[in-house]
């Protein structure tokens, strides 16, 4: 299969084609890719052979509402197409829909770092 440059160009930004510290890529069965833009706080999918991106969770900007991430590092699509996606700077995971305008923080939802029933810079889902 011949290689491809879907993201980055040799520097980071903040625009469709860019990226900056990208944490981790998930591939679904239609060749989707889903990329943890974890510096630009938010999700991007391309679909398959795209040479730019949409953004689908994130604002761009550091936060702590349902509809913000800070620190984004790793994900996980089911097959109906739900992002479980770790928010490490928020000690959280959240659960969002393609098309949804915020998430679901399904666990460890106060934002507060350690403890009995929290977790401290969340990195990594499966």
């Amino acid at each position: 299969m011949p290689s491809m440059i879907t993201a980055g160009f040799n520097s980071c930004g903040n625009s469709p084609s860019k990226l900056d510290a990208p944490k981790e890529i998930f591939e679904d069965e239609a060749r989707t890719l889903y990329v943890a833009n974890s510096q630009n706080h938010q999700l991007q999918w391309r679909a398959n052979g795209a040479a730019s991106g949409e953004t689908v969770v994130g604002t761009g900007a550091s936060g702590s509402s349902l509809s913000q991430l800070s620190i984004s590092c790793y994900i996980v699509v089911d097959s109906i197409e739900y992002m479980y996606i770790t928010d490490s700077e928020n000690d959280r995971i959240l659960r969002w829909t393609r098309n949804s305008t915020s998430g679901e923080c399904i666990v460890a939802c106060t934002g507060i770092e350690g403890g009995d029933v929290e977790y401290a810079n969340i990195n990594g889902i499966r």
